[in-house]
C-alpha cells in the first residue's frame, strides 16, 4: 500500500463516519461547536488544568484559576469545534464525491 493509499484511509470517512456525520449535520452547526468545542473541550480543559495547576502547588487560589481557565479555555473550545466542524465537513464531501462503496 502507498503512502498516498494509507493516508486516504487515515484521513476518509468510512460509512458509519459519515452516517454519524450525517446524524450531527441535522443538529446543527452551532450546536456541534458549542456542546463539543466549548463545553466538552474548553470547558472541560479549564477545570482539569485549573485543578491540575493548583495540586501542582500555584500560589493562586483555585477560584482564581478556575475564573481565568473557564474565561479563555472556551473560546479555545470554540475554535476546536470549529475546526472539527470544518475538516469533517471537507471529510463528508470527498466520500459523498467518491461515493459509499468506493472504500
Amino acid at each position: 500500500m502507498s503512502v498516498k493509499e494509507w493516508w486516504r484511509r487515515q484521513t476518509g470517512f468510512t460509512d458509519a463516519q459519515a452516517a454519524r456525520w450525517e446524524n450531527t449535520r441535522e443538529r446543527g452547526r452551532r450546536r456541534f461547536v458549542l456542546a463539543e468545542g466549548v463545553l466538552k473541550f474548553g470547558v472541560c480543559c479549564g477545570i482539569l488544568t485549573a485543578v491540575a495547576t493548583y495540586l501542582l502547588g500555584s500560589p493562586a487560589p483555585l477560584w482564581g484559576l478556575l475564573a481565568i481557565n473557564l474565561l479563555l479555555y472556551p473560546l479555545g473550545g470554540f475554535w476546536v469545534g470549529e475546526k472539527t466542524w470544518r475538516d469533517n465537513e471537507r471529510r463528508y464531501v470527498e466520500w459523498r464525491r467518491r461515493g459509499p462503496a468506493e472504500q
